[in-house]
């Protein structure tokens, strides 16, 4: 039973820390805190580790955006400038039209990305592994793609925590079991000399299956999940470079 509740707390203990305020820094660095005002060109917070400690101080041209405890967010990001094109000119010198073209500049300079089967994904017909797109989608200047990644990311955290805990939690209930089978079966061969303990070992060891299974299954929906936040982060990427 007391790895039931060990586990009950290590996902408690993750949840927790997906619930503060998170600062992500141009510098890529992220920043769990409790943010108190934000005025002028400065962020105030407090360290998530020292709510009551000192007060830090952010410049808002260091911070790309903040995500909220509650899910909302603010974004830092300056507007993409409408710069001016220059008119298309023939081959032969003439020019295409006398009228300028603008375009938002967004993104990393247009590289669109296509969606493959499996893992990879294709930018200029070629097949690139998930890491290396992330390095991609990382240059957006849009802070709706950060926050879908950084998104995907932990849920694909919370998918390996789940993943792993139910490990243990199937050999202590595999475990207990067999005991309790084991200690079935020395009672009733012993005359009742031996205290038949096994409705407590069984006990266990479903507790501790059903609790294995359920946490295998949390590992599934948070793994789609992330695959979801994931091509939700690449979409918005591919609409920023329109």
């Amino acid at each position: 039973m007391k790895y039931v509740v060990l586990f009950l707390l290590l996902i408690c203990g993750s949840t927790c820390l997906l619930a503060q305020d998170t600062i992500y820094k141009k510098s890529k660095a992220r920043v769990l805190a409790k943010v108190t005002s934000i005025d002028g060109d400065t962020v105030s917070y407090h360290r998530a580790s020292m709510p009551d400690g000192p007060i830090y101080h952010l410049a808002k041209s260091d911070i790309i955006w903040i995500r909220y405890e509650n899910g909302k967010a603010d974004s830092f990001v300056v507007a993409p400038k409408i710069v001016p094109v220059a008119p298309l000119t023939t081959i032969g010198g003439g020019s295409s039209g006398s009228d300028t073209r603008y375009v938002p500049r967004m993104g990393d300079g247009g590289e669109r990305i296509e969606i493959g089967s499996g893992r990879y994904f294709y930018v200029n017909n070629r097949r690139w592994n998930q890491k290396r797109v992330s390095k991609l989608l990382e240059t957006s200047k849009d802070p709706q793609v950060y926050k879908y990644l950084h998104q995907s990311w932990n849920q694909k955290g919370l998918s390996t925590v789940c993943t792993v805990s139910s490990i243990p939690l199937s050999v202590v209930g595999g475990f207990s079991l067999l005991l309790g089978l084991a200690t079935q079966s020395l009672a009733s061969n012993s005359g009742g000399t031996v205290v038949d303990n096994s409705g407590s070992y069984y006990a266990t060891g479903v507790t501790c299956l059903v609790s294995a299974a359920a946490t295998s299954v949390l590992g599934v929906i948070y793994k789609k999940r992330s695959r979801d936040s994931y091509l939700r982060a690449v979409q918005l990427y591919n609409a920023s470079i329109l």
